[in-house]
């Protein structure tokens, strides 16, 4: 009798039909990890229609005549004229699309099997749509000229001070104090900024993914029960002038400052002082068969601006953490 062999030969061809019905079938389908957060960062508009600019109107006041305080007595009767001054700042607005495409034989094989690609493909249309509002929000499109939250030339820039023996930047060298002080010092700077209105201290700071998690796992001190984080944001200059501040990660600080370090982004996170528009959200289009390829296109497009920073005075950054 011949002994009876378990081997690659015979599964691949006598048992084959064991690989299919010894085998447990989830239903899941693993995608790939990956995250967007514009929606998280940036306030938004929708609708608008299929335009080419977005158009913002600002207005600049000043008065005329010597008697710029307005006070009038027996000496003068000079009254000063208020004058308005309005302009126009136009956002560039692009056209998306992407299409589907399922080939016939995969369609039927399908049918067959009582299952469908397109969800599938739907989940990775939806994917490529935000990673595009992710780059239109944080870095823009340098082949088009634009630029986002964490880059724009518009927003004055500054290297966090040293640690108190001068010789690193870096929140790993530095003491909680130290750490605390290089928060509280950009949103001291932003603060200026703005004149020094509450209503418009930055209530947002996006920080690098690792720096953010080493201000959670560091205690304020050996003897301290709370994380950095916690007793920052308890002890900040916006917590303290009424502002919510939050602080989150944000991969896209990574390397984005001065000499590829590090970034902070601290700003008002609020539709009057920074903006972003979907004038046309995804839609599909058309569906149509193509002979040649033996498949079915369908086509998806969408319309969406360029960052608007209504404020740049009301964002500031802070590198080298």
């Amino acid at each position: 009798m011949l002994p009876f062999l378990m081997n690659d030969a015979a599964i691949a061809s006598g048992q084959a039909f064991l690989v299919g019905e010894l085998e447990k079938q989830k239903k899941a389908i693993n995608e790939p990890l990956s995250s967007f957060t514009w929606s998280r960062d940036i306030p938004f508009d929708m609708g608008g229609g299929a335009v080419e600019f977005v158009s913002n109107m600002y207005a600049e006041f000043a008065t005329s005549g010597t008697n710029e305080d307005g006070i009038v007595n027996s000496a003068t009767n000079v009254i000063p004229i208020i004058q308005a001054n309005l302009s126009k700042d136009l956002a560039k607005v692009f056209p998306w699309m992407n299409n589907l495409r399922i080939t016939f034989l995969d369609t039927y094989k399908m049918q067959t099997a009582g299952k469908s690609i397109e969800p599938v493909l739907q989940s990775g249309l939806q994917l490529a749509w935000n990673k595009t509002l992710d780059k239109s929000c944080y870095t823009g499109f340098s082949a088009f000229g634009t630029t986002g939250l964490v880059n724009s030339p518009l927003v004055n820039a500054a290297n966090v001070a040293q640690n108190a023996g001068a010789t690193s930047r870096l929140w790993k060298d530095k003491t909680a104090d130290e750490i605390l002080a290089d928060i509280n010092t950009l949103l001291s700077a932003q603060w200026a900024a703005v004149e020094y209105s509450d209503g418009d201290i930055a209530n947002q700071i996006n920080l690098a993914p690792d720096k953010y998690g080493y201000l959670v796992g560091r205690k304020v001190s050996e003897a301290g029960n709370v994380s950095l984080l916690t007793y920052i944001l308890d002890n900040n200059i916006a917590t303290k002038r009424g502002a919510n501040l939050a602080i989150v990660p944000c991969r896209q600080c990574v390397g984005a400052g001065a000499s590829n370090t590090d970034r902070m982004v601290a700003y008002v996170n609020r539709k009057d002082r920074i903006a972003f528009d979907i004038t046309v959200p995804l839609t599909k289009g058309m569906t149509s068969a193509n002979v040649t390829d033996v498949a079915y296109l369908t086509n998806y497009f969408a319309f969406f601006s360029e960052l608007q920073i209504l404020y740049p005075q009301a964002i500031r950054y802070a590198d080298g953490y």
